[in-house]
């Protein structure tokens, strides 16, 4: 499970609605306790795919190693990433199992028209070689 603030979430879907009709990024930063995945801090990111920038998100790997670096500083980790999906369902695409990594929750927020619509959570797992919905809890 990983755990949300509304402000986090609303801050989730606005970003999406902004970017739109494009892509959004951006990390999910926290803690684990007790073994759920507690948000701190939503990070936006640039989404810097060069083409396709509708249907797909890429970030900068100097941006993924500032992100480790600063894990391994302040404590907080990286819980996982969000992004949009424009005029598309909030499900992964088989380009988002491709990149994903086990561990990390990926959220995605279906914007439609602009607007965002539901926002979903997701686990990559290696052995169903797919990935597993995971709960979102909204505080």
């Amino acid at each position: 499970m990983i755990q949300l603030t509304q402000v986090q979430a609303q801050a989730i879907r606005a970003h999406g609605a902004e970017e739109f009709p494009f892509e959004c990024c951006g990390a999910l930063m926290g803690v684990v306790q007790s073994g759920e995945k507690i948000v701190q801090e939503i990070r936006r990111l640039a989404n810097t795919h060069e083409d396709e920038r509708q249907r797909r998100f890429l970030i900068a790997p100097e941006t993924m190693r500032d992100l480790m670096a600063e894990e391994q500083r302040n404590g907080k980790t990286v819980l996982g990433f969000y992004h949009s999906h424009p005029n598309h369902p909030a499900l992964p695409s088989e380009t988002d199992r491709l990149w994903a990594w086990e561990w990390w929750t990926y959220i995605i927020v279906s914007v439609q028209d602009g607007v965002p619509a539901e926002m979903t959570a997701w686990r990559l797992d290696e052995e169903l070689a797919g990935f597993e919905e995971e709960a979102i809890e909204i505080l």
